[in-house]
């Protein structure tokens, strides 16, 4: 045993060399600092997107990201990179005690935290917030909206006056008023803790309003994050009753600063959510770059109850903006390419790939990178070379963008040809992986065209 302590100590103070990066599936604890000193919260990152990456907020609070776990089943096949986050006192970050870290203004500044340590920026950065998250989402873009690519507000309103409302004036009367009665005596009685307390709820507004699915049927991550609920930051800030909101957050109300938000915003909202769907609606209106998802199907927990639409239109916001920029950057790419060999730039070699493959109109011209350069060096030493421009072009790319390929008409010394070219999206910017050129022959002329070859190769064989 002391040889092996010696040995140890040894290495220690001969500096062993460090080990390798350990990899943790995405998986970070990041430290936050907050006016009670520092603490960790629980981040993951799922997927690879350098132009959309979603953070994503869940509600509560004091409740988890694991709800958000059915986002696997859709964001990864649309090319999203996305992120968990436990809050500070939620599930699998720190859970300090102070009851003065429960407010919202100090976790905006986690939030921000978070954002630098995730290297997030307004390039790429998402925040989602679904519930209470959505009032967290809009507390963050009201101070730091410059660091947002864009915003989702999912299943909150702008108001919690206005939640109360709707809450007494119109889910209330829906229910069943003998069930209602008994749970607002509970109430009263400050029995939130009792059994009966849930059995009535579960039944009569849970299954209605917050995830309409028998309650044996919610989906385990729903009930999972329920179960790892904190009640010592849920409580203080959403109050203890379920049929409406009261603690710190009873008088937040951000309903006229929504134009202060300038962000492509999407606000989703459902029919029997606990939300008002119309204040949803409404919210959408007031943001300058607004949008708003509308499910008839969803609950509060649309992500499951109105699911295929949820992440339809989800996704549509998150990637429509950045597709478009995407493919504009595309035909710059490939326009500057073309002008590179008009005005004879070295960059036209640059932008293939090393392996890259140039097919002509001609049958021998299939040449890889190297060839097609060391066949028009003639060209380039006389600073002349092909002059192309496109007509028209389009574009398509895998859901990652790491690949695109696309289909062009062109203006050229030789007339009007067709093209298509495939590309790759790398750290360096785009490269040509192939491209193949041909001559666009209209059809009336394609047996004169045909015979004219065959003749030509008659001659040209020995």
């Amino acid at each position: 045993m002391k040889l092996f302590l010696a040995m140890i100590a040894a290495l220690v103070f001969a500096g062993a060399a460090p080990a390798a990066e350990v990899q943790t599936g995405g998986v970070r604890m990041i430290p936050v600092q907050t006016p009670k000193g520092e603490f960790r919260v629980w981040t993951k990152r799922v997927g690879n997107n350098p132009t959309v990456k979603v953070l994503l907020l869940h509600g509560g609070p004091g409740a988890t990201h694991e709800y958000f776990e059915a986002f696997d089943s859709f964001f990864p096949q649309a090319g999203i990179e996305y992120y968990y986050y436990d809050q500070l006192g939620s599930d699998r970050s720190d859970k300090p005690e102070d009851p003065s870290l429960v407010d919202t203004a100090r976790y905006v500044e986690e939030v921000e935290q978070v954002r630098k340590a995730l290297g997030l920026d307004k390039s790429n950065f998402y925040l989602l917030g679904h519930s209470w998250g959505g009032i967290l989402a809009m507390e963050y873009a009201l101070k730091y909206q410059q660091n947002l690519k864009g915003l989702v507000i999912s299943n909150m309103m702008a108001s919690i006056p206005a939640y109360n409302k709707y809450a007494h004036d119109v889910l209330m009367p829906k229910m069943d008023q003998k069930a209602l009665a008994r749970i607002k005596q509970l109430e009263a009685e400050g029995k939130y803790e009792s059994p009966e307390y849930m059995e009535l709820l579960m039944p009569h507004h849970y299954e209605h309003h917050v995830l309409r699915l028998p309650a044996a049927q919610w989906p385990e991550p729903v009930t999972r994050s329920f179960g790892h609920l904190n009640p010592k930051i849920y409580v203080p800030m959403q109050g203890p009753s379920e049929l409406g909101a009261s603690g710190k957050l009873l008088n937040w109300d951000r309903v006229a600063d929504l134009g202060k938000i300038t962000v492509p915003t999407l606000v989703i909202g459902a029919e029997h959510d606990t939300m008002d769907p119309a204040h949803m609606k409404m919210m959408a209106a007031k943001l300058p770059h607004g949008s708003y998802l509308y499910l008839p199907n969803g609950s509060h927990m649309s992500m499951y109850d109105d699911q295929q639409a949820y992440f339809k239109g989800l996704i549509g916001f998150l990637t429509s903006s950045d597709d478009a920029a995407f493919s504009k950057a595309v035909n710059a790419f490939v326009d500057r390419w073309h002008d590179d060999a008009a005005n004879t730039r070295p960059d036209y070699w640059d932008k293939f790939a090393p392996q890259g493959v140039f097919i002509g109109t001609d049958k021998s011209e299939v040449w890889t990178r190297d060839q097609f350069k060391t066949w028009a060096k003639r060209f380039w030493d006389r600073k002349k070379a092909w002059n192309f421009t496109a007509q028209q072009r389009n574009v398509y790319f895998s859901p990652d963008k790491q690949y695109v390929w696309f289909d062009e008409q062109l203006n050229t010394q030789m007339g009007t040809c067709q093209a298509s070219g495939v590309l790759r999206n790398t750290p360096e910017g785009f490269r040509i992986e192939h491209y193949q050129l041909s001559l666009a022959v209209p059809n009336p002329l394609m047996d004169s065209f045909s015979k004219a070859i065959a003749e030509h190769e008659k001659k040209a064989a020995p």
